[in-house]
């Protein structure tokens, strides 16, 4: 007998037992088949890197919906559900298409600035597995936040920071789309509230409409930098009437999710990108106008209140749609959020260095407000979860973001784009907890920002379809 037979006579009874145990038992079926898929994904990232990150983005938006309600707690009981498991398979997807797409293309470049602070802050937030007061929780929101920083880090890499942000505009629009499609079309997909306020507020399925109109306002952002700059050499495609379609369409649907903060921070992009790409001296006019109006309001507080309560008391389609039946009070208390951060600062004072451990303040605050499953701002949810630290390096990447628009590498519409939507989502998160949630579509948006102030990546020769060219 040669050393072949031995061999066959060794491995053909271990298959034959492994079979038996796959179709005995099905939770090995389930995980065989699982793994097997995962590997031909793997093999299809590694062999069309491009494509591969492309599909990925649709599995980015899908992993951050929710399609069902659900208590606050459950997530710290580690409760498992369909939506869970989806999710973790999502992202389980989302990992392999990374490692394999790495291993596939080696860049062999420096790190740069924006990619140092990514890793600061992610390994920041892998290590507070070992003071969180939720290591699990913290463990696997780490895990998936490690995943998105390398999606962004080797989307820009890889299509350039023109090509990454175009294709990251567009998949987001499209989703929005289709979302706001399934649910004129089958309005039943979409579950009741717990805490409406007794007016319209559009959305799907049973994401927040503060959710729904923050991803509507991005996707609004990143068309209107084409729209922008339709006359430049270097945008990615020209605008033809789809994309203009698009964009009235994302305003008119952020309109309908009535909900103040993302509107007032597209209008405040849409501003910061027309200064952007005005001249100098008309500029400095408008920067001084805008900084005295935010100079008296702030001086004048009592007038603005009046002045506001003057307004309230006209009932108006515009009044109804700002207030959303509710009083001026509750405006200016932020729907509660004023009294929230206020009992949050004894909290923040105990763990200002290093945090609760990532996502692991859910229990605090939930202690402290039922309603309160976040902090509802970013930078204060991140001094929660991570400390000063995992602050200043989020403020970093923040400041990054809006020096893309000074980097006279990246093309005329990505310095723009880049700060009118680093504006967007900063002004947003003030009222919410945005990309300092779990990680999903918001946070790569932050990542991508940053990424596109980095230097070193060269500008990425994009189809007219705006789709990356396979690999």
């Amino acid at each position: 007998m040669d050393a072949r037979d031995v061999r066959l006579a060794i491995i053909a009874p271990a298959l034959v037992l492994l079979g038996y145990y796959v179709v005995s038992d099905l939770r090995v079926s389930v995980a065989a088949v699982g793994a097997l898929t995962l590997a031909a994904w793997g093999a299809f990232a590694f062999s069309r890197p491009r494509l591969a990150l492309f599909l990925s983005l649709p599995m980015l938006f899908l992993a951050g919906t929710k399609f069902r309600s659900r208590y606050a707690d459950d997530t710290l009981e580690g409760l498992l559900d369909a939506q869970v498991i989806f999710e973790l398979v999502l992202f389980a997807f989302i990992g392999v298409a990374v490692v394999a797409v790495a291993l596939a293309v080696r860049t062999g470049r420096r790190m740069s600035k924006a990619e140092a602070l990514i890793a600061i802050f992610t390994t920041l937030a892998l290590m507070s597995t070992l003071w969180s007061a939720a290591p699990a929780l913290s463990l696997v929101r780490a895990t998936q936040l490690a995943i998105v920083a390398a999606f962004a880090v080797l989307s820009v890499r890889i299509l350039g920071r023109a090509g990454a942000l175009w294709t990251t505009s567009r998949s987001l629009a499209w989703y929005v789309l289709v979302c706001a499609f399934i649910t004129i079309a089958a309005p039943w997909t979409t579950l009741p509230l717990f805490a409406e306020e007794g007016v319209f507020r559009f959305r799907w399925f049973a994401i927040h409409p503060l959710d729904a109109a923050t991803l509507t306002g991005a996707a609004a952002i990143g068309l209107l930098g084409i729209i922008a700059c339709a006359r430049t050499q270097d945008i990615p495609a020209r605008p033809g009437v789809g994309i203009r379609v698009m964009f009235l369409v994302m305003v008119v649907l952020l309109v309908l999710t009535s909900s103040r903060g993302p509107m007032v921070a597209l209008a405040a992009g849409i501003g910061l990108m027309w200064l952007i790409r005005v001249r100098p001296a008309f500029r400095a006019a408008a920067v001084l106008i805008v900084s005295a109006g935010v100079l008296a309001s702030v001086v004048y507080v009592s007038e603005l209140r009046s002045w506001v309560e003057g307004i309230a008391a006209q009932d108006s389609a515009a009044t109804r749609l700002f207030l959303r039946n509710q009083t001026v009070d509750d405006v200016f208390q932020l729907n509660g959020r004023l009294e929230l951060w206020q009992e949050l600062r004894p909290i923040v004072a105990e763990h200002f260095v290093a945090g609760t451990g990532y996502q692991a303040s859910r229990a605090a605050l939930l202690d402290v407000a039922e309603w309160a499953a976040y902090a509802h701002n970013a930078l204060l949810q991140t001094v929660l979860d991570l400390g000063v630290v995992g602050m200043l390096s989020m403020l970093g990447l923040i400041f990054l973001g809006f020096r893309a628009g000074l980097d006279r590498s990246n093309p005329a519409w990505v310095r723009a784009t880049v700060p009118a939507l680093m504006l967007f989502l900063t002004l947003n998160s003030m009222s919410n907890e945005s990309f300092a949630a779990a990680p999903d579509i918001e946070l790569f948006l932050v990542f991508l920002c940053a990424l596109c102030a980095a230097s070193g990546h060269p500008r990425a020769h994009l189809q007219a379809s705006g789709a990356p060219a396979s690999s």
